[in-house]
């Protein structure tokens, strides 16, 4: 998935499950806003 350019709001980002997301969604290339 192509996220180069994309704004991702996430939250819950410290959980378990969040952060890997969040580490995943930075690899392909989302901006975050992480909460």
């Amino acid at each position: 998935m192509e996220l180069k350019g994309k704004k991702v709001l996430l939250t819950g980002a410290t959980g378990s499950i969040g952060k890997p997301l969040a580490q995943a969604l930075a690899r392909q290339g989302a901006t975050l806003i992480v909460t």
